[in-house]
């Protein structure tokens, strides 16, 4: 008799509910040895096994079981390996997902619409609509490193408001969802998950824009020393000056709708110029943005706007005039903040592949 390799953790858990029957399906694990079987997983609470535990005896990636009992469960799957003649072994659990059955009467149904309005500067800005039917007597936050995870954020707000602003939050990406809580009924079911894209403020001088669509604007900023200009075509200055995010380059749509440029150590003293240019819409009627200028030690500030039309596809020297700023060397340090509620991820390194060349336009 041998021993197998455990499977590698399913992946992308997603469920849905019809009355009381609930169907589970996954993906199959990309690591270890050949699946067997899957073991379901359900609990009363996040983690827990109190309410279901079982093997599927099969090698199906979903799973439809009639007559649930009504309440809220969190599901999650493990897969198995090993036969006849091998030990088996079985996998860490995958994404968790919460499933609410028979939320009827007052208890509410799934958040909708749920939008990010601003990310930027370490701060992002929420808003979503209330649940079609029932009466929430708070919201849950949650936020994850990959889509259907929670390993970054898991908070209630606290509150009936439909928006939520968070500072403090680590640079890094956020796959974001909302429950709506009921008094006596659990957790609804998820609003649609959205990506949010936060870059950390570092350095003497930093420069972002975020957006709310899927078009392609570009941020250019003209530094004092050499009178430079950093943007897509020119993504760093010989002052140290860096672009470090570039999005929705050429309308190759990657979800994030925020651009920066920073200054890793001392920003040279002098008037910096700021331009923001709608490169091409792709085909989004209007795009709304908000410009947040670092100049420590100065408070951040924000400027807002919005564009239309089709774009200019511009390069040196184009775009809009959003501010210019004086900055001064300093030996500023950073002021300590309150603790965040969302956990730092991976940190974001900037890919070749994923930043715009001056050969790509």
């Amino acid at each position: 008799m041998t021993a197998a390799t455990a499977p590698g953790p399913p992946s992308n858990l997603q469920s849905s509910v019809n009355g009381n029957t609930v169907t589970l399906s996954w993906t199959k694990p990309s690591s270890g040895d050949p699946v067997t079987s899957y073991v379901l997983e359900a609990g009363s609470a996040s983690g827990l096994v109190d309410l279901a535990n079982f093997n599927t005896g099969n090698t199906q990636t979903s799973l439809t079981a009639p007559g649930v009992t009504n309440g809220v469960y969190y599901v999650r799957v493990r897969a198995v390996s090993g036969g006849p003649f091998t030990l088996g072994g079985t996998s860490p659990p995958s994404n968790e997902v919460i499933v609410t059955v028979g939320s009827t009467g007052g208890c509410p149904t799934a958040p909708r619409s749920l939008n990010v309005v601003s990310q930027s500067a370490g701060t992002i800005k929420l808003t979503w609509l209330a649940p079609s039917s029932g009466t929430p007597t708070s919201y849950v936050i949650v936020a994850g490193s990959a889509p259907g995870l929670s390993n970054l954020a898991n908070f209630d707000t606290g509150s009936t408001a439909t928006s939520l602003d968070v500072g403090n939050v680590p640079a890094g990406s956020y796959y974001v969802r909302v429950y709506a809580k009921g008094s006596g009924c659990g957790l609804s079911a998820a609003s649609n998950e959205v990506l949010v894209f936060v870059v950390g403020v570092t350095g003497d001088v930093q420069v972002s824009v975020a957006w709310d669509a899927a078009s392609d604007l570009d941020l250019h900023v003209v530094e004092p020393l050499y009178d430079e200009e950093i943007y897509w075509g020119n993504q760093s200055s010989r002052s140290g000056g860096q672009l470090e995010v570039d999005s929705n380059g050429d309308c190759v749509i990657d979800g994030r709708q925020i651009e920066s440029i920073r200054w890793a150590g001392s920003a040279p003293t002098g008037t910096y110029k700021v331009r923001v240019d709608y490169y091409r819409s792709c085909g989004v009627a209007r795009t709304n943005y908000v410009v947040t200028v670092s100049n420590r030690p100065n408070a951040p500030q924000t400027f807002s706007g919005f564009f239309t039309g089709d774009g200019d596809k511009g390069g040196l020297g184009s775009g809009t005039l959003i501010t210019s700023f004086i900055h001064f060397r300093s030996q500023s340090t950073i002021n300590e903040t309150a603790a965040p509620v969302f956990r730092a991820p991976q940190p974001f390194m900037p890919s070749a592949a994923k930043l715009k060349g001056s050969g790509s336009r």
